[in-house]
């Protein structure tokens, strides 16, 4: 059980090929859902908690099937996190098979419009409160509407991330170390 269940201690992700099957076949077995399956232009979303009161997403992913080739990333190299938000995402490391980015959004800030190309594991070094938008600036998540704010030492998994702002809305700064995996072999 998490110990204040408006603060997200852990946050698992699934991807499923088929989420309005997944919505119906779990709240007919009794998930309570926070959230019904969203549209948010590339991806559909819904969330719950599982018994013990951890979060969980439920997505699918509507641009680039899980598992694909990411050379059908269909984004220009431009909108990559390095060259579109280089004030937000310093380059640790980079090689064939990852790249290790530094990300810091100070409070009240929004980053610019920008891409993820690959998978990523996430480390957070500081939480806080955010907003996720999409290209078009439409609200794709905000932690405070999920009580999903991260914390510090959470580990989280992402799927590549198509155009995207984060904006920080907390009270301190939002910093993560993102280990981009570019092969999944």
């Amino acid at each position: 059980m998490p110990r204040d269940p408006n603060r997200v201690s852990s946050f698992l992700n699934i991807r499923v090929a088929d989420i309005e099957a997944i919505y119906a076949d779990w709240s007919a077995r009794g998930a309570e859902f926070l959230t019904p399956p969203v549209d948010h232009g590339r991806e559909l979303r819904c969330y719950l908690r599982d018994p013990d009161g951890h979060l969980i997403e439920v997505g699918q992913a509507t641009w680039v099937p899980v598992g694909t080739d990411t050379s059908r990333w269909e984004w220009p190299d431009e909108l990559d996190a390095l060259a579109a938000a280089p004030a937000n995402h310093q380059l640790l490391l980079e090689n064939e098979r990852v790249r290790v980015i530094q990300t810091l959004v100070a409070v009240g800030a929004m980053t610019p419009v920008h891409t993820h190309r690959w998978p990523s594991v996430e480390y957070v070094l500081s939480g806080t409160n955010f907003v996720r938008r999409d290209g078009e600036g439409n609200v794709l998540f905000d932690t405070r509407a999920a009580h999903a704010e991260p914390r510090p030492s959470d580990v989280l998994w992402s799927e590549p991330f198509p155009p995207h702002s984060i904006e920080n809305v907390g009270d301190a700064a939002l910093r993560v170390i993102m280990v981009e995996l570019k092969d999944r072999r």
